[in-house]
């Protein structure tokens, strides 16, 4: 009976841990954007882009302002405005601040006094990061 109870309690532990994994791996937005960030980190654009997409679609703002950030690194402003107005819907003050130099480097000026009323008024001016 000991014996029993032993392999259920193995059992137990072994549905927990993989439950914890999977949820990390799969439905955990931080991880993604964490991994995202340890891959540009090492120069791997692709991996980050696909590792802060993943977060992005789990509804994390900061996946959506990271992924924006990198569209915007390699000149993709199109999917960068799309990516910092996303995140900036969603809460991430700091979008402001990219979406106010994209506007001020595509010369509309009425874009960019918005987004850079909101920056202030959020974030205390643009922190170039």
């Amino acid at each position: 009976m000991k014996k029993f109870k032993f392999i259920k309690f193995i059992f137990l532990g072994l549905f927990i841990l993989f439950v914890v994994w999977f949820l990390i791996k799969f439905g955990y937005p931080s991880y993604h954007s964490a991994k995202g960030t340890e891959f540009l980190k090492k120069g791997e654009i692709e991996k980050a882009e696909i590792s802060f997409k993943k977060s992005a679609d789990l509804g994390s703002s900061v996946g959506m302002y990271k992924l924006a950030q990198l569209y915007e690194y390699t000149q993709n402003i199109v999917l960068a405005k799309k990516y910092y107005k996303l995140a900036a819907e969603n809460g991430e003050g700091r979008s402001y601040c990219g979406l106010a130099r994209i506007y001020k480097q595509e010369g509309n000026i009425k874009e960019y006094e918005t987004a850079e009323q909101m920056n202030r008024f959020l974030n205390k001016g643009c922190i170039q990061e």
